[in-house]
């Protein structure tokens, strides 16, 4: 009687701490749920005061250079999106690697290694030497403009050999309307602008109207969607781009877009 008394609270025991160490112990961790990835929508970073190549209009990235891109990315099935931005703000998160690249970029020997190149350039551009109206009438070249104060615009790059000319006195404003302005009332020596933006400038604002003038050129030659170096997949993202140049220079989708805003 006291063996079988002695082996039921054996068993008892037993039962009891079983239930007190399954009550002790650590709850099991939950699984960690399996969460879709939202795919990174491709960002191309578009200049927003650049018309009629690139501007922002409307809450849109609108200009001949941004249908060319998007046409470009079309052709081969390339989903992106516009990022519209100043000038110099777009190309630094561009070298950043915020954004995959930005236009519309002068290629020159100053900026050849920061960036990667495609291997077809959006457009030709012309860069010129603007003076007051009553400047005399002769040919004003780069070497003229030495110990002289010139407008630019900030962050714009104009060819490497005013670039790299350090005795020019740059006068930098943040848009070319501003630099335009400063010139039509005598406050800088010269400007040096982009002749098709300037066209338009002058055409929507009239008041400037006969107030200055081209007397020069400082550069003219290929302006280009440029690359960052630390975007993910920039690479096949260059070669996609390449190939859609190639496709709508040859179906003649790239002609149409130029003739239509007839600026080339």
């Amino acid at each position: 009687m006291a063996r079988c008394s002695n082996l039921t609270i054996l068993l008892w025991w037993c039962a009891i701490s079983g239930l007190v160490a399954a009550e002790t112990a650590s709850p099991a961790l939950p699984q960690p749920s399996t969460v879709p990835t939202k795919t990174t929508v491709l960002k191309i970073g578009a200049e927003d005061d650049y018309y009629p190549y690139s501007a922002k209009r409307n809450g849109r990235t609108v200009g001949m250079a941004a249908e060319i891109i998007s046409a470009a990315f079309a052709a081969t099935n390339v989903d992106f999106e516009f990022v519209s931005l100043p000038y110099a703000r777009c190309m630094s998160e561009t070298s950043k690697g915020e954004i995959a690249g930005c236009f519309d970029t002068l290629r020159s020997p100053l900026n050849e290694t920061q960036y990667f190149w495609p291997k077809i350039p959006l457009f030709l551009g012309r860069i010129n030497i603007y003076a007051p109206a009553n400047h005399p009438e002769k040919l004003v070249t780069i070497s003229d403009l030495k110990g002289k104060t010139v407008a630019t615009t900030h962050g714009y790059e104009y060819g490497e050999a005013f670039d790299s000319d350090k005795s020019i006195k740059r006068d930098s404003r943040l848009t070319d309307i501003i630099g335009l302005r400063n010139l039509s009332r005598g406050k800088v020596d010269y400007g040096v602008f982009s002749e098709q933006i300037t066209n338009h400038l002058l055409l929507e604002n009239p008041e400037l109207a006969g107030k200055i003038k081209s007397v020069g050129s400082v550069f003219e030659g290929e302006l280009y969607l440029c690359f960052s170096k630390d975007y993910p997949n920039i690479k096949q993202i260059i070669e996609q781009f390449d190939a859609g140049m190639d496709i709508i220079q040859a179906n003649g989708d790239y002609a149409k877009i130029v003739k239509k805003w007839e600026i080339q």
